[in-house]
C-alpha cells in the first residue's frame, strides 16, 4: 500500500482515503513516504477496529496521529481488561455453580 502510493496518485485526488488526510493538504499523495502511509493506515485501522469512530476532532499532524493511535489502542486494552474483570466478578457470584464445578473437578 505504502509502496504503491503512485497508484493512488493516478486516480482522482478526491476518491481515496489518503486524499482526506492532513498530510494530503501539505503535499501530493505520490510524494508520501512508505512510513507516512503506513502510519496513517495504522491510525485508520486502530480507530475503526476499536469502534472509537473519527468524531469531530481528528489529528492534524504527525505527532497527534501517533499520540492518538497509542491512546486509542491503550484505551481499548484498558476497556477490555475492565470488562473481563466485571465478567469475572459476576461469574463468582453463583456459589452453587462454583461448588458444583469444584466437586466435579475432584
Amino acid at each position: 500500500l505504502g509502496l504503491e502510493a503512485e497508484m493512488y496518485a493516478i486516480s482522482e485526488e478526491g476518491d481515496c482515503w489518503l486524499s482526506r488526510t492532513h498530510l494530503a493538504q501539505e503535499k501530493p499523495i505520490k510524494d508520501f513516504t512508505a512510513g507516512e502511509t503506513y502510519r496513517l493506515a495504522l491510525y485508520f485501522c486502530v480507530v475503526v477496529l476499536t469502534t472509537v469512530g473519527f468524531g469531530d476532532i481528528s489529528p492534524v499532524n504527525h505527532v497527534e496521529t501517533i499520540a492518538m493511535t497509542i491512546t486509542v489502542f491503550l484505551t481499548g486494552l484498558t476497556w477490555a481488561w475492565v470488562v473481563a474483570n466485571v465478567v469475572g466478578v459476576i461469574g463468582q457470584l453463583d456459589m452453587f455453580s462454583i461448588s458444583f464445578n469444584q466437586a466435579m473437578d475432584d
